[in-house]
């Protein structure tokens, strides 16, 4: 049987989900500092189905590897490795140039909230 914990996984999903806490106090901060307190609950709901989404493919996905690396050969394996890091690869390429053109509107959503307007 495959050994399910890693170290360097687990800190890796930490450092993660210290990020995402981080996002979603500031989106309501942010929505505090403009008043907009009645979106709060949307952020919330945000959360909880992110947090139900990831439990469901964590579940599926553990179980696919569970099922198939009984009959899986060391090439295939070493093959879904690959294909799994150039994915994740491409994730964060993608995250990161989403938030680079967000930074870009940094100010003008600055202006927006702190501003005078």
């Amino acid at each position: 049987m495959a050994q399910l914990f890693d170290i360097f996984a687990f800190f890796i999903v930490f450092r993660e989900a210290l990020e995402a806490a981080i996002v979603c106090a500031v989106l309501l901060g942010v929505l505090q500092k403009s008043n907009q307190v009645n979106l709060k609950k949307w952020v919330w709901i945000g959360l909880a189905a992110g947090l139900l989404l990831t439990t469901i493919i964590l579940i599926g996905v553990v179980v696919a590897f569970q099922v198939a690396s009984s009959g899986f050969s060391f090439r295939a394996n070493k093959l879904t490795q690959g294909i799994l890091g150039v994915t994740a690869a491409v994730l964060i390429a993608y995250v990161a140039l989403t938030i680079s053109e967000l930074t870009e509107k940094r100010a003008v959503l600055e202006e927006y909230v702190f501003g005078n307007h």
